[in-house]
C-alpha cells in the first residue's frame, strides 16, 4: 500500500532573510533586495504594521502566487530585477487598498500582455512601471480603471503600437515613460488625446524619425527623444508646448537646419543635442532662449562659431561644446555673451587656435574651464 501525503506550500518567513527599518525621513520599510529569493517571503507576522516600501528587487522571483502578501500593508513595492512569468490573479489583492507604486520586472519570452491581476485589482496604483514585457500593442481601455494614477512607464516592452483610445481615463497622468520600444512616427496624435495634464514625456530609445505634427500638450515640462533616428524637426511641432523647460535631443541624426524650433521655447532651461549632425550654429540661434541654463552640443561636427552663435544665452552657466572640430580665428570672441557662464568644456578639440581674445567675457563668473587633448604647447590664461 502506498500512501501519498500532501504537498504544502511554505513561504519562508521574512523576518529570517530581511531587514525592516527606519530611514532618516521616517519612511519604514522591509527590505528583502538581493537575497537569491526565488518566491515572495511570508508577511503574514507584520502585526499590522504600515510599511512604506517593500523592497524585492533582484532576486529570482518567477511567480506570484494566490495571497502572497497576505497580511501586509505597503505603499510601494518594487519587484524589479526579477523575471515574472505569472502572477495569479488574486495575487495583490490584500494590497489592493494600499499600494499606490508598483515597480515589476517580467521574463519578456513568457508574458505578452499585462497581467489581469495588475489591470484590475491595483485600481488605487499612482505609479505603475512596467519592465521587461513583450505587448506589441496598448489596447484600447487598457488603463480604464487607473483614474489616480500620475506616472506610467512601459520600459523595453516592444511596443509597436498604441491604440487611438489606448490612454483613455488617464486623465490625471503627469509623467509618461516609453523608453526602449518600437515607437514610431504615428505616436503623436495617441498621446495628445487624453494626456492633457502631461507634464514629463520620456521617448527614448524608440524609432522616431519625424517631429512635424503640432504637439498639443500645453502642460508639457520635459521631453526626452534622446537616441532615436530624428531626422527632421518642423517648427510647428513646438508652436503648442512652448512652456517646455527641458529637452533632450541627443543621439539623433539632426542637422543645423533643423534647429529654427529653438527660437518659439523661450522658457527653456536645458538643452542637449549632443552627438548629432550639427556643422554650425546659425547666428542668433539662441537670441530667445533667455532662460537657458544648461546647453550640450557634444560629439558634432561644429568646425567654428562666430560672435553671435551664443547671443541672448546671458543666463548660461554650462555649455558642454567637446568632440567636435572647432577652429577659432584671431581676434574672435564667441562667448562673449556668456556673463553668467561656470563651466566650459572644450575637450577634444584639437585645434582650437586658443588666444586671449577667446575667452573675452568669461572672467568674472567662470569656475571650470576644461582643455583635454588641445594640441597646443601653450595656453593662454584667462588674465593674458
Amino acid at each position: 500500500m502506498t500512501l501519498i501525503l500532501p504537498i504544502y506550500y511554505c513561504q519562508i518567513d521574512f523576518q529570517t532573510i530581511c531587514q525592516a527599518g527606519i530611514r532618516q525621513d521616517n519612511t519604514n520599510y522591509i527590505h528583502c533586495g538581493r537575497k537569491q529569493l526565488n518566491e515572495i517571503p511570508n508577511f503574514s507576522r507584520t502585526t499590522n504594521t504600515f510599511y512604506d516600501e517593500l523592497v524585492l528587487n533582484d532576486n529570482q522571483i518567477i511567480e506570484i502566487r494566490h495571497n502572497a502578501f497576505q497580511g501586509l500593508r505597503v505603499k510601494r513595492l518594487n519587484l524589479s530585477g526579477n523575471k515574472i512569468r505569472s502572477i495569479d490573479i488574486r495575487a495583490f489583492i490584500e494590497l489592493a487598498n494600499y499600494l499606490e507604486e508598483l515597480i515589476i520586472e517580467f521574463d519578456s519570452n513568457i508574458l505578452h500582455n499585462i497581467p489581469d491581476a495588475i489591470k484590475l485589482n491595483l485600481i488605487n496604483l499612482r505609479s505603475l512601471k512596467l519592465i521587461n514585457l513583450n505587448i506589441t500593442i496598448i489596447k484600447n481601455n487598457t488603463f480604464i480603471k487607473y483614474r489616480k494614477l500620475e506616472e506610467l512607464s512601459i520600459i523595453k516592452s516592444n511596443i509597436k503600437y498604441i491604440e487611438s483610445n489606448g490612454f483613455n481615463s488617464l486623465n490625471n497622468l503627469r509623467s509618461l515613460h516609453l523608453d526602449q520600444n518600437q515607437l514610431t512616427d504615428n505616436i503623436w496624435f495617441v498621446l495628445k488625446k487624453f494626456l492633457n495634464n502631461l507634464e514629463i514625456l520620456t521617448l527614448s530609445q524608440n524609432n522616431l524619425n519625424t517631429l512635424k505634427e503640432n504637439f498639443l500638450l500645453k502642460n508639457l515640462k520635459i521631453l526626452d527623444l534622446s537616441s532615436n533616428g530624428i531626422q527632421i524637426i518642423e517648427k510647428n511641432f513646438f508652436e503648442n508646448i512652448q512652456f517646455i523647460e527641458k529637452v533632450y535631443l541627443q543621439n539623433n541624426e539632426i542637422n543645423s537646419l533643423q534647429l529654427t524650433f529653438l527660437t518659439i521655447l523661450n522658457n527653456l532651461k536645458e538643452l542637449n543635442l549632443d552627438f548629432n549632425r550639427l556643422t554650425f550654429l546659425p547666428e542668433n540661434l539662441f537670441q530667445f532662449n533667455t532662460k537657458l541654463i544648461y546647453l550640450s552640443l557634444q560629439g558634432n561636427d561644429l568646425n567654428y562659431l562666430t560672435n553671435k552663435s551664443f547671443r541672448g544665452l546671458n543666463n548660461l552657466i554650462y555649455l558642454n561644446l567637446a568632440r567636435n572640430r572647432l577652429q577659432f580665428h584671431i581676434n574672435q570672441q564667441p562667448f562673449q555673451d556668456l556673463n553668467s557662464l561656470e563651466i566650459l568644456n572644450l575637450d577634444r578639440n584639437l585645434y582650437l587656435n586658443l588666444s586671449k581674445f577667446i575667452f573675452s567675457g568669461l572672467k568674472t563668473n567662470l569656475i571650470e574651464l576644461s582643455l583635454q587633448n588641445y594640441k597646443k604647447k601653450h595656453f593662454l590664461t584667462l588674465e593674458n
